[in-house]
């Protein structure tokens, strides 16, 4: 979904997309190598202070919303439902407010991914007793692969909730002022929703 989002939007730009694939400890070395002009499904809340200078923000395009995911249907609601010393499926270099003081007691074990599709072939390996994941990539991979509908189910343990940008990268080729008009086109259109519906097959209501 991500990758069709930033096509469209480089699209629009009247540019050329060239996709910069990273795992998350890279993602502010490659920032000030200037080596992009944009960064995309990021917030400032996951940007350090020391690097926040490095960017400018239009409007968050969406948000997304982390759930604790269960290998089969579980009846958790809070994070106190999670049993003691369970394995929790995460991406290294992610940080989780909630589940931090768990993980620091032990009560609760991190095991880290180098990237989120590591985590999932962990999680429907069965190698991790529970995973973090989005609400929308669960959706996503349950529209690709039937057969992993049944490994993947959305307990009601939210652990994060966050507005989400294409954030310009200082000293890139497009400006903010270019940037945020051709974001704000798309989103008029309704060309987020349409890349939404068409990757999880059904309508998406933001939270």
């Amino acid at each position: 979904m991500l990758k069709l989002w930033q096509e469209a939007l480089a699209a629009e730009l009247g540019r050329p997309a060239e996709l910069v694939v990273v795992p998350r400890r890279r993602e502010e070395f490659v920032t000030e190598k200037g080596s992009a002009d944009l960064r995309c499904l990021t917030s400032p809340d996951w940007i350090p202070a020391s690097h926040l200078g490095l960017y400018e923000w239009p409007r968050p395009f969406m948000a997304i919303r982390e759930f604790i995911i269960a290998n089969h249907p579980h009846p958790l609601t809070n994070l106190e439902d999670l049993p003691q010393g369970a394995l929790i499926g995460t991406v290294g270099g992610y940080h989780y407010p909630k589940l931090e003081v768990a993980f620091a007691s032990k009560r609760l074990r991190r095991d880290d991914a180098t990237h989120e599709s590591s985590a999932l072939s962990k999680h429907l390996a069965g190698r991790v007793d529970f995973t973090v994941m989005r609400d929308i990539d669960v959706l996503y991979q349950r529209q690709r692969d039937a057969g992993q509908a049944a490994r993947l189910h959305i307990t009601g343990v939210e652990i994060t909730r966050t507005s989400v940008y294409c954030a310009r990268i200082q000293h890139g080729r497009i400006t903010l002022t270019e940037l945020t008009r051709a974001q704000d086109r798309l989103m008029k259109q309704g060309r987020l929703e349409q890349i939404v519906e068409s990757v999880i097959g059904t309508k998406f209501a933001q939270p």
